[in-house]
């Protein structure tokens, strides 16, 4: 049985650094199986197919970032008191987007790739799914901001979009080596977007 998982646990890892670094499409099983370790028949195994194991990484890995992000959209109204109201919700989301960039880069990449698939290709179906949670959750937290502050109501979708935008756009700006992903910028961010929905 640890061999098995072993082995399980290696192809993953080699896809998701394949599928990052190339493109899902730039991928092939056998490229993945050499990268493993492992011939095509033990891969195929396990997953049964290159969808099958994009659909593994899928899992595992939005699965967690998902589950972090719906604790961290906890929204605790103080609407007279700014330092305790929508700011530290917003902080602990830029500060979740922002360590999951750095401590999972090839799966943050790989998730901003699949973003921009073709509506219609197989991978972005795959993707949608994960990817709508993420937007969900996200816009749960502006629901409750919009309780208390009406100029949100009405676009709770909208600023979940555009906040999750802003984060995205510091991390690839992390990526090309021109910006930085620290508590600052959190707060930066967060004070330019507060500042676009607040004045």
């Amino acid at each position: 049985m640890g061999n098995e998982t072993n082995s399980r646990d290696a192809i993953l890892r080699c896809a998701l650094g394949l599928f990052s670094r190339r493109g899902y499409d730039g991928v092939g099983v056998a490229q993945v199986a050499e990268a493993a370790g492992v011939t095509k028949p033990t891969l195929y195994y396990f997953f049964h197919s290159k969808e099958g194991l994009l659909s593994a990484v899928l899992e595992e890995r939005y699965a967690a970032f998902n589950r972090a992000l719906g604790a961290a959209c906890a929204y605790e109204p103080h609407p007279h008191e700014y330092g305790r109201d929508v700011r530290p919700a917003l902080l602990r989301v830029a500060r979740l987007y922002y360590s999951a960039a750095q401590e999972d880069s090839e799966f943050y990449l790989l998730r901003l790739s699949l973003s921009f698939a073709p509506p219609d290709s197989a991978v972005a179906r795959m993707a949608k799914p994960y990817a709508h949670e993420q937007y969900a959750i996200v816009t749960r937290l502006f629901r409750g901001i919009a309780t208390f502050h009406g100029g949100v109501r009405g676009r709770e979708l909208s600023c979940a979009a555009h906040f999750v935008a802003m984060l995205n756009a510091d991390v690839a700006f992390w990526h090309q080596g021109k910006g930085r992903l620290d508590d600052e910028q959190a707060k930066a961010t967060v004070r330019q977007f507060m500042h676009g929905i607040f004045s």
